[in-house]
C-alpha cells in the first residue's frame, strides 16, 4: 500500500556524515509545509561523485556556449540539400538501387571529400540514422520533410536481401565484423521507432531484430546463466560469437542491454528483459573497465533505469566512472579530457587521452549527451556531476567547429564550402604542427580523404541541440532528461539544472505551460514552487544541481517500493545512501602513507549501520562511523594495481559502494628491470634495426639510424622474464616524431614482439606485458622463464625520434592459495570463475550444477586454469575430477609456475565420470630438479578440444593429500608418545624404590 506524503517529504532527505561527524539536513521547506505556494530554496546535499569530473572547473573558460539547436537545424538543412554546388559538394545523394526495400533511399558522406565514398552502398548507418534522429530531437519531422520520408529510407540498412535480417552499418554487408558498428545502428533505429512508430515496418523490424539479439545473448552464454561479451562481434549467419584475435569489444554488453530493454519497454516480452539483464549482469561482474567505443556510454543509464524500474542493484558508480576514467582494459587511454589546451579549457571532451597528449572526438562527445542525460531521472545522486560535465562538454564542443579556432590551428581552413560552419572536424588534438589545440581528424593524416570535416560527427549535434537550452543565468543550462529516455513510461517534463557558481542564483524556470504546476526537485525532495504557471523563479544553491519534475498542481507525492509518484506517474526513485572516495583519481600512482577522504550520506531518519573498507582484498576497517582521519599505509601492500573499495550499509538495509583502482609503487619493491634516462642512454643499438640513445634535458632521446628502414632503436641489457607471471611495465614518453613502439625481444628470435604498436601517443603508460603480448599475438609460443631484451624504437620515418623518461618493470602475482583455501572441493560455480589460459584460451560458465568449459583457441584446444596453489608433493597429493559431459574430448594438465610447459595428467579422452590421479611422481618425472623440501606452486588446466565448439562439463574438482600420509605420521606420533610414557613411568618407579631404601 502506498504511503501518502502530506506534511513531510523526508523520504528524499539525506543525513550527511563527513569524517566521524554526522550532520542531519532538513529537507522540509517551511513555505511548503505551511501550505504557502511560493518559491523556496533547494538544499545542497551529498551527491555521488564522478572521479574525473572532480578535476574539471565548475564554470569553463572562456565561456562561449554555442547555439546547439540552431547548429543542428542548420546542419540538417546543409547536408540534406543534394543540389549544393562547390568543392566536395553536395555531401549527399539519392540512391535508387532499392537495396533491401522497394523505395528510393539516400546516402550521406561520412567525411567531406572522402576518397572511397559517394557511391550507392557506401553510406553508413551510424551517420545517416544519427542525422535523422538528431534532426528529430531539435523538432524536425523527418518522416515528412519536403515530401520525403527519410525515416522510412533508413530501412535500407535492414539487410534482408542477403538473408541476414539484421540492421548493419551498410546496406549490403554481413555481421560478425565489429560489435559497435553492428549494435549502434540497432540502438539508433530503435530510438527512431520511439519517435516514428507509425512509419511502415519500423515496429516489425525492431521486434524481429530484438528477437535475433535475444537469441544471440543466449548463444553468448545466456543459456547457461551468464553471457560473455569478450568477443569482437557476433556472426548471425553462423549463430556464434567471433574473435578476430586482435581486439575484443566487451562494452557491447551495454549496447545490447540498451536495445533489448527498449524492446522490452515497447513490447513487454519477458525474453527481452532477460536479455537486457544478462547483458548488464556481464558488466556487473567485470572488474576491469571494458570500454571500447561509445556503447559503454549506455551502461550507467541502463543500470540506473533498471535499478529503478526492475528493482535491480547494478553498480551505477562503477559504470559511470568507467565512461570517464580512461583506464580501459581493452583500449587503453580512452576517457575524458581535463585541463587547458593552450588558452582553452578542454575539460569534458571524450576520446583518446594519449594520442599526441590528447585526441578528443566530436562523435563520442556528442553521443554521450544522449546516453547520460536520462541517468538523473532514475538516480538523482549524479545530478551535480552530470550537470557539471554537460556544462563543460557543451561549452568546449564548439572547438570542433572551424569558426572557434584560428586558421592555423585547424587542418581545413582553406575549404570554403561550409560558410555557416555547421560540419565539425572529426576531432580536436591537444597538439599538432606545433599548435595547441589543433582541430583535424584521421583522413588527412592517414591519407584517405581530402578534409577532416566529419558528417558522422556532426550528425550527432542534435543530442546537444535537442537537450540543451540556456537560461536567464549565463552558465546555468536547462537539460531535458526525457528526449533520449526512449520508450519511458508516462512521465512529467523533467529538467536538470546545475549552478556552477559559489553563490546561490535566482533561476527562471520557463516553458511550464498555462496550467498550474508544482516544481518538485528530486535531488532535495523539495517542492521548489507550488501552483505556478508559465514561468517560476527558484533559488539554486551554489555548486549544486536540481532535477525539476513539472507535476500538475495539487497531485500529492506518494511513496511506494517502486519510488515516488504523483497521480500514478513516476517522479523519482526512493532516496538511497551515498559513499564517495574524494581527492583521488583512478589509476593514480600512490606511495607511502596515503590520506583517504570519504564522504557519506544516508536517507533521512536512517543511520549508518556499517562501513567496510578494503584495499588489495584485505579488510582495513569495519565500523559504524567513517574513520577520520584515515591513513592508508601502502607500504604494507604489494606494488601494482590494487583496488580501494568502500561499502556502506544503512540501517534500512540499503547499500552503496565506491571503488577505485590505484597503482601502488613504493621504493624497495623488487623490479625485473629498472633504468633512468642516463642508464637508458647507454643501452646498445638493436642489432636488426639500429638506433642510438642520447641523454638530453633529463630524457633519453632515441633516434632511428637504421639503413634498411624507418625503424630503429636501442636494446636493454638481457634479463630473465617469466611468461607465466603477470608483469607490468611503466614507461614515460615525452615526445614522438612521428611515432614510437615498444617491443620485447626473446633472445632466441630475430625480431621483437610488440608490447605497444606503432603510434604517436605520449604520456605515462602502464602496460600489462603478458596481456599485451598475447593480445597482439594470440599464438605466442612462450611460457615460463625466457632470456629477453626490451627494445625502445623510434618509428615511421628516417631519422624518427622519441624521448623517454625512466622505465620500471615488475611482477604482480595473484595470491597463491594455501591448503586451507584449496582443500574444499571446487564445484561448478568456483570452476566457472577460473581464468582463461593465456597459451590455450578458453572460457567457462556455470550451467546448473556443471561448469561448462569451451575452447576458444586457434588450435581448437583451449580451456581455463585454476588459481595457483601451494602444494607439498611429499604429502602425496591426489586430484579427483568428475566429468559430466564432453562434446568431443577433454584433457587435464598441471603447470608448475616458472616452467616452460605443462605436465599432462590426463591425455585427450572422451570418457566421463569420476577419475583420480596421483600427482607426485608425474611432477617429479617432468621436473626432476625440483627441491623436494619446498612446496611447489601449481595450476590445474582443464581443456576441451576437437573442434571450434568443443566443450567439457565438470561437476567438481578436488585436490587433497594422500590418506595414508596423515595416518603414517599419526602412527609414528602415537608410538613416540607411548615410548615416552613408558620411559617416564619406568623412571618414576625407580625413583620411588630409591627413596624407599
Amino acid at each position: 500500500m502506498n504511503k501518502r506524503i502530506t506534511q513531510k517529504l523526508g523520504i528524499m532527505g539525506l543525513s550527511v556524515s563527513i569524517g566521524s561527524a554526522v550532520m542531519f539536513t532538513s529537507l522540509l521547506s517551511p513555505a511548503f509545509a505551511s501550505g504557502v505556494n511560493e518559491p523556496v530554496s533547494a538544499v545542497p546535499d551529498v551527491q555521488k561523485r564522478i572521479n574525473k569530473i572532480e578535476e574539471m572547473p565548475n564554470l569553463p573558460q572562456p565561456y562561449e556556449m554555442k547555439n546547439w539547436k540552431q547548429t543542428a537545424r542548420q546542419y540538417d538543412q546543409f547536408v540534406f540539400d543534394f543540389t549544393k554546388q562547390g568543392t566536395f559538394l553536395p555531401v549527399g545523394w539519392w540512391d535508387k538501387t532499392h537495396t533491401n526495400m522497394q523505395e528510393d533511399t539516400f546516402g550521406l558522406m561520412s567525411y567531406v571529400g572522402k576518397f572511397s565514398q559517394g557511391n550507392d552502398g557506401s553510406q553508413e548507418a551510424i551517420n545517416m540514422m544519427a542525422a535523422v534522429l538528431s534532426a528529430t530531437l531539435v523538432g524536425i519531422d523527418k518522416s515528412n520533410q519536403n515530401g520525403k520520408n527519410y525515416v522510412k529510407m533508413l530501412q535500407t540498412f535492414y539487410n534482408k536481401d542477403n538473408g541476414e535480417n539484421v540492421i548493419l552499418n551498410n546496406p549490403n554487408t554481413v555481421s560478425g565484423q565489429t560489435f559497435w558498428y553492428e549494435i549502434l545502428p540497432h540502438v539508433l533505429f530503435y530510438a527512431l521507432d520511439s519517435y516514428y512508430p507509425d512509419v511502415d515496418n519500423m515496429d516489425a523490424i525492431m521486434r524481429s531484430t530484438a528477437d535475433k539479439w535475444a537469441s544471440a545473448v543466449q548463444e553468448l552464454g545466456g543459456k547457461y546463466g551468464q553471457a560473455d561479451f569478450n568477443y569482437t562481434a557476433y556472426k548471425f549467419y553462423r549463430t556464434e560469437p567471433f574473435n578476430n584475435e586482435q581486439w575484443t569489444e566487451p562494452d557491447a554488453a551495454a549496447g545490447v542491454a540498451m536495445l533489448e530493454y527498449m524492446a522490452y519497454a515497447k513490447f513487454k516480452d519477458a525474453k527481452y528483459l532477460q536479455a537486457a539483464q544478462l547483458s548488464m549482469d556481464f558488466l556487473q561482474r567485470q572488474k576491469d573497465n571494458p570500454l571500447y567505443e561509445v556503447l559503454l556510454y549506455f551502461a550507467p543509464y541502463m543500470a540506473a533505469r533498471m535499478n529503478a524500474e526492475q528493482a535491480q542493484s547494478f553498480d551505477v558508480d562503477k559504470m559511470i566512472n568507467w565512461v570517464f576514467d580512461g583506464g580501459s582494459a581493452v583500449r587503453d587511454g580512452w576517457g575524458t579530457m581535463t585541463g587547458k589546451w593552450g588558452g582553452y579549457d578542454a575539460d569534458g571532451l571524450l576520446g583518446s587521452l594519449k594520442d599526441n597528449g590528447g585526441y578528443a572526438f566530436a562523435m563520442n562527445t556528442f553521443s554521450a549527451f544522449g546516453a547520460l542525460a536520462p541517468v538523473v531521472r532514475y538516480d538523482p545522486r549524479y545530478a551535480r556531476d552530470i550537470g557539471k560535465w554537460m556544462l563543460n562538454a557543451a561549452n568546449q564542443s564548439r572547438l570542433f567547429y572551424a569558426d572557434a579556432l584560428p586558421p592555423d590551428h585547424q587542418s581545413g581552413s582553406d575549404w570554403q564550402g561550409d560558410p555557416q560552419h555547421v560540419i565539425p572536424y572529426e576531432g580536436l588534438r591537444k597538439e599538432m604542427k606545433g599548435k595547441t589545440p589543433y582541430a583535424s581528424g584521421d583522413p588527412t593524416v592517414s591519407g584517405w580523404g581530402n578534409t577532416d570535416f566529419s558528417l558522422y560527427s556532426g550528425s550527432y549535434a542534435g543530442f546537444l541541440g535537442g537537450l540543451i537550452d540556456t537560461t536567464n543565468v549565463e552558465g546555468i543550462l536547462k537539460i531535458d532528461t526525457l528526449k533520449t529516455d526512449y520508450f519511458h513510461e508516462d512521465a512529467y517534463p523533467t529538467y536538470l539544472y546545475y549552478n556552477p557558481y559559489k553563490e546561490a542564483k535566482s533561476l527562471d524556470v520557463t516553458g511550464i505551460g498555462s496550467a498550474p504546476v508544482d516544481l518538485f526537485d528530486s535531488v532535495s525532495g523539495h517542492v521548489l514552487a507550488a501552483s505556478v504557471t508559465n514561468q517560476a523563479t527558484i533559488t539554486l544553491a551554489g555548486d549544486s544541481a536540481a532535477v525539476i519534475v513539472v507535476v500538475p498542481a495539487g497531485k500529492a507525492i506518494e511513496s511506494s517500493a517502486k519510488g515516488l509518484s504523483a497521480g500514478g506517474v513516476f517522479v523519482a526513485p526512493l532516496a538511497r545512501p551515498a559513499i564517495n572516495i574524494r581527492d583521488l583519481q583512478a589509476g593514480q600512482t600512490v606511495s607511502g602513507a596515503l590520506p583517504v577522504t570519504l564522504e557519506a550520506a544516508v536517507p533521512v531518519n536512517k543511520k549508518i549501520k556499517q562501513v567496510t573498507i578494503t584495499f588489495a582484498d584485505q579488510e582495513i576497517y569495519k565500523g559504524s562511523e567513517i574513520p577520520s582521519p584515515l591513513q592508508l599505509d601502502t607500504k604494507k601492500f604489494p606494488n601494482g594495481f590494487q583496488q580501494l573499495q568502500v561499502d556502506l550499509e544503512a540501517s534500512n538495509g540499503q547499500r552503496d559502494t565506491a571503488q577505485m583502482q590505484l597503482f601502488v609503487r613504493n621504493e624497495g619493491g623488487t623490479s625485473i628491470l629498472t633504468a633512468d634516462p642516463a642508464q637508458m642512454a647507454a643501452w646498445t643499438p638493436i642489432s636488426v634495426m639500429k638506433g642510438k640513445g642520447e641523454l638530453k634535458d633529463g630524457k633519453v632521446v632515441v633516434t632511428e639510424t637504421n639503413d634498411d628502414g624507418a625503424y630503429g632503436g636501442i636494446a636493454s641489457p638481457a634479463f630473465k622474464l617469466d611468461f607465466s607471471r603477470q608483469s607490468f611495465l611503466i614507461v614515460d614518453v615525452d615526445s614522438a616524431s612521428p611515432e614510437w613502439t615498444l617491443q620485447l625481444h626473446v633472445k632466441s628470435e630475430k625480431w621483437g614482439l610488440y608490447i605497444k604498436p606503432d603510434g604517436p601517443e605520449t604520456g605515462h603508460f602502464v602496460f600489462d606485458v603478458m596481456k599485451e603480448l598475447r593480445r597482439l599475438r594470440p599464438d605466442l609460443p612462450y611460457l615460463g622463464v625466457q632470456d629477453v631484451e626490451l627494445w625502445l624504437v623510434a618509428a615511421d620515418k628516417e631519422g624518427a625520434q622519441a624521448s623517454f623518461g625512466g622505465i620500471d618493470m615488475f611482477y604482480q602475482d595473484e595470491p597463491v592459495w594455501k591448503e586451507k583455501e584449496w582443500k574444499a572441493p571446487q564445484g561448478a560455480e568456483a570452476i566457472a570463475n577460473w581464468i582463461p589460459l593465456a597459451s590455450m584460451k578458453g572460457a567457462a560458465v556455470k550451467a546448473d550444477d556443471v561448469a561448462l568449459i569451451r575452447e576458444d583457441n586457434l588450435l581448437d584446444r583451449g580451456g581455463v586454469g585454476s588459481p595457483f596453489m601451494s602444494v607439498d608433493l611429499q604429502r602425496d597429493p591426489a586430484l579427483d575430477v568428475n566429468i559430466a559431459q564432453a562434446s568431443n574430448e577433454w584433457s587435464l594438465m598441471i603447470y608448475v609456475k616458472g616452467k616452460n610447459e605443462g605436465v599432462e595428467v590426463q591425455a585427450p579422452t572422451s570418457q566421463l565420470g569420476k577419475k583420480s590421479y596421483k600427482l607426485k611422481d608425474l611432477v617429479y618425472e617432468a621436473y626432476p630438479q625440483l627441491d623436494p623440501k619446498q612446496p611447489v606452486d601449481l595450476q590445474l588446466w582443464m581443456l576441451a578440444q576437437g573442434d571450434n565448439k568443443a566443450n567439457v562439463g565438470i561437476k567438481s574438482v578436488k585436490l587433497s593429500y594422500g590418506r595414508n600420509t596423515h595416518a603414517k605420521w599419526l602412527y609414528i606420533d602415537i608410538v613416540a608418545l607411548l615410548v615416552a610414557a613408558a620411559m617416564i613411568a619406568s623412571f618414576m618407579i625407580r625413583s620411588r624404590k630409591t627413596r624407599g631404601k
